[in-house]
C-alpha cells in the first residue's frame, strides 16, 4: 500500500494535515517535504532494512524524517531524547544503527549525527528517480525501547502492518472525520505518539504539533484540538485549570492510558461528560490491546474493555494476560536478531496479571515483576494503589517495597493530592485492606517525578523511599 499522506496527496491535496508552531500545512505540502527527505536519505546511502536512530523532541522535521524512512522501508529507532547521554549511547549499543539524526543540542555530541534541520535544508538530486512513496505492511519498521524500570530497555521490532493494523482497529471505535483534529500529546519515541501519528494519517485528520516550551493547557487551548491521548496526570491537570469547561469543549474523545486512572479522577472527568475511552496497550500491542466503547458508562470505564478482534487476547491458567493477532509485534532485536519470545501458536505472555468480567471486559489487576513478599503473603502494589485512590484526598498513589528486618519487605506509599493524615489512611484501609497490604509508611509525593511519563518508574520512587527514611527525614502528612 502507499502511505497514506501520498494518497491523501492525491485526492485532496488542500486537505489540512498539520497544524504546527511555524504554520499550517496541507497533506500536498507535507508530502513534497516528505519526498524532498525520502530523496536527502537515498542520496546518503539510506536503505531497505537499515536501522536508523532518532534522537530528537516531536517536531515537523522530526515527523517528516520518520515517515520518509517508512517509505524507503528502512528501520526507526526512536531514543527518548529526554534521557542523558549515557542512555542514548546504550540504546544505540542495543542496536545496529550506522547513522543517528537529532536534534541539533544530541548531534553536537556524536560528530556523524545528522540533524533533522541539515536533512531538511539540504538539496536533494533532481536527477534521482521518483520519491519512493509505499509501505511494505509485513517488514520492520520501527524498533521502540520498553520503559525499562525493571531494567534494560527491551527494543520491540514492530512492523508496518502492526501500526497500521491498531489505527484501523481503533478508528472503527474512536471516531475520526474530516476537520478532527489530534493533539500530538505524547512523545514519538513512545508508542502512543505512534499510535496517535497512523490514526490520524488513515483517517486523513489534522495533528496538531505543539511548542516545544508550551505547557499541555496553552496547546489545548490555542490549537482547537477534538481528540486527545493522555494519561492520567495528564488530564487530571486539564481538569484543575480554572476554565476547563471553556478547555474541553470541543473535545470528542480522551483516550486514557500509561497506567491505571484513580476512581475519583474518572468520577469527576464522567460527571463533566467528556468522552472517555480507557484502554490497556503495550509497546508489543503497537499500542491499543483493548479499549471501552463509546459512550460508555461509569462502571464499563473501571475496567479496561475489550480487544478490537475476538480472539486476540485471552487470560492464561495463572491469570496472566496473552495477546495475539495482526497488532502484535515481531519480536525483539537482541544481538543482531529478533527474537520471537511466543509459543507455537503465536502467543505472547505479557507479564500483567487481570480477568475478562462477564461483559466481555478486561481488567487488569498488577504486573508480575512489581509482586513482592511481606511476612510470607503476596503484596501486588496496584491492589494497594487502588485502595488509596478511593480515599478522600487522594489524586493518585505509588506503592513501593523497601526491606524489613522481621518482614523481609514492608510497602511504602506516596500519595500525591489534598492533606492527607496518615493515620486517617490506615485506619481507613483497615476496612479495604488486609493488615499485610497496608502501608508502614505514608511519604509525601517527590517534586518532578511522573510529571508526564507513560509509566510510573517505580525503581526511582523506590530509591526515594529508601533515601527519605534511611536518612530520618520529614514524614509529613501534608501530601502535594
Amino acid at each position: 500500500m502507499n502511505c497514506p499522506v501520498f494518497d491523501w496527496a492525491q485526492r485532496e491535496p488542500e486537505r489540512l494535515a498539520l497544524k504546527t508552531p511555524e504554520g499550517l500545512y496541507t497533506y500536498g505540502e507535507w508530502n513534497r517535504e516528505i519526498e524532498h527527505i525520502v530523496r536527502a536519505l537515498a542520496q546518503r546511502g539510506v536503505e531497505a532494512g537499515q536501522q536508523v536512530a532518532l534522537c530528537g523532541v516531536a517536531h515537523r522535521d522530526y515527523l517528516n524524517t520518520l515517515l520518509a524512512l517508512f517509505r524507503l522501508g528502512a528501520v526507526a529507532c526512536p531514543i527518548n531524547a529526554a534521557f542523558p547521554a549515557t542512555y542514548r549511547d546504550e540504546r544505540l549499543a542495543q542496536l545496529e544503527s550506522t547513522l543517528l539524526i537529532a536534534d541539533e543540542a544530541w548531534g553536537e555530541s556524536i560528530p556523524t549525527a545528522i540533524t533533522f534541520a541539515a536533512l531538511a535544508d539540504g538539496e536533494s538530486s533532481a536527477d534521482m528517480e521518483p520519491a519512493a512513496s509505499g509501505w511494505q505492511l509485513a517488514d520492520a519498521a520501527a524498533i521502540i525501547f520498553t520503559s525499562g524500570s525493571t531494567g534494560t530497555p527491551k527494543a520491540a521490532v514492530l512492523s508496518l502492518g502492526n501500526l497500521y493494523h491498531n489505527a484501523r482497529l481503533s478508528n472503527e471505535n474512536i471516531r475520526l472525520a474530516s476537520g478532527d483534529n489530534w493533539l500530538l500529546s505524547l512523545p514519538l519515541h513512545h508508542v502512543a505518539g505512534l499510535g496517535i501519528l497512523f490514526r490520524s494519517l488513515i483517517a486523513g485528520t489534522t495533528i496538531t504539533i505543539p511548542a516545544e516550551q508550551a505547557t499541555l493547557e496553552e496547546s489545548v487551548a490555542r490549537s482547537g484540538v477534538t481528540h486527545y491521548s493522555l494519561v492520567a496526570r495528564q488530564l487530571a491537570r486539564l481538569l484543575d485549570h480554572p476554565d476547563s469547561q471553556t478547555l474541553l469543549s470541543g473535545v470528542k474523545a480522551i483516550l486514557l492510558g500509561g497506567s491505571a486512572i484513580p476512581p475519583g479522577l474518572l468520577e469527576r472527568a464522567h460527571a463533566q461528560g467528556l468522552p472517555l475511552f480507557t484502554s490497556y496497550g503495550m509497546t508489543e500491542m503497537a499500542t491499543q490491546a483493548t479499549t471501552t466503547p463509546a459512550g460508555a458508562d461509569r462502571q464499563t470505564l473501571v475496567s479496561s474493555g475489550r480487544p478490537p478482534l475476538e480472539g486476540a487476547l485471552r487470560i492464561s491458567p495463572d491469570g496472566i494476560i496473552e495477546v495475539n493477532g495482526p497488532c502484535r509485534f515481531l519480536g525483539y532485536w537482541s544481538a543482531g536478531k529478533i527474537d520471537r519470545p511466543f509459543d507455537s501458536e503465536g502467543w505472547f505472555t505479557t507479564g500483567d496479571r487481570g480477568y475478562i468480567d462477564d461483559e466481555g471486559m478486561l481488567h487488569v489487576t498488577g504486573r508480575i515483576d512489581n509482586m513482592f513478599i511481606a511476612g510470607g503473603e503476596n503484596v501486588q502494589p496496584e491492589r494497594i494503589e487502588a485502595a488509596l485512590c478511593t480515599l478522600p484526598g487522594v489524586r493518585q498513589a505509588v506503592v513501593v517495597p523497601i526491606p524489613h528486618e522481621s518482614f523481609g519487605a514492608t510497602p511504602v506509599a506516596f500519595l500525591e493530592g489534598t492533606e492527607v493524615d496518615d493515620e486517617s489512611c490506615r485506619s481507613q484501609l483497615e476496612c479495604l485492606l488486609p493488615r499485610h497490604e497496608i502501608p508502614g509508611h505514608f511519604l509525601p509525593w517527590p517534586d518532578g517525578f511522573a510529571g508526564g511519563g507513560m509509566k510510573i518508574d517505580r525503581a526511582a520512587f523506590q530509591s526515594e523511599a529508601l533515601r527519605v527514611l534511611s536518612g530520618h527525614e520529614s514524614r509529613s502528612t501534608r501530601h502535594r
